[in-house]
């Protein structure tokens, strides 16, 4: 059974400052993703999906554009959940469901920053005051004791930050 736990995070200046950069990657990554595939489909070529545009991306876009290569520095996995999210809300587009997606905003403050356990043996780890984040290290809580550290079926698979929020999963 997945429990959900929305905690509060008290990130450091370094912290706060790469947790905006990550969320920043995972927009711009978002944003592209709708770029390129909104010029497909109006071109008439045919439509890819994330995983294919993920392997596009990664071995010709970025050897073409060595400018935007900045985005190796961030998590890979935030990145992929970007163009994962994109394309959910564009088959959604497809299937009449909903209206083409909106691109992501600094304004209207959308975006997250993705993390997900890799392995049976990379941990997420977490303790009654804090939770050790991929690239970020170990990052305080703001509730003391929310999430249950202490039983031993608990583990974290997932979650994302939304600013200062952590959705745990």
């Amino acid at each position: 059974m997945l429990l959900t736990y929305k905690v509060e995070i008290k990130p450091t200046e370094k912290q706060a400052w790469q947790i905006d950069c990550h969320i920043g990657g995972s927009r711009w990554a978002y944003n592209l993703f709708l770029g390129i595939n909104r010029q497909r489909y109006e071109c008439g070529y045919h439509y890819m999906g994330a995983y294919e545009f993920s392997k596009w991306f990664n071995h010709e876009y970025l050897e073409s554009n060595p400018d935007d290569r900045w985005i190796k520095d961030l998590y890979a996995k935030s990145v992929k959940q970007a163009f994962i999210d994109a394309d959910s809300a564009m088959k959604r587009f497809f299937k009449k469901q909903s209206g083409f997606p909106n691109w992501r905003s600094f304004k209207r403050g959308q975006g997250s920053y993705y993390f997900v356990k890799n392995s049976k043996t990379q941990i997420i780890a977490c303790q009654r005051h804090r939770i050790k984040l991929p690239k970020l290290g170990w990052v305080r809580l703001k509730e003391f004791g929310y999430i249950p550290t202490d039983s031993e079926h608990f583990v974290i698979k997932q979650g994302r930050i939304n600013s200062k929020l952590v959705g745990i999963t």
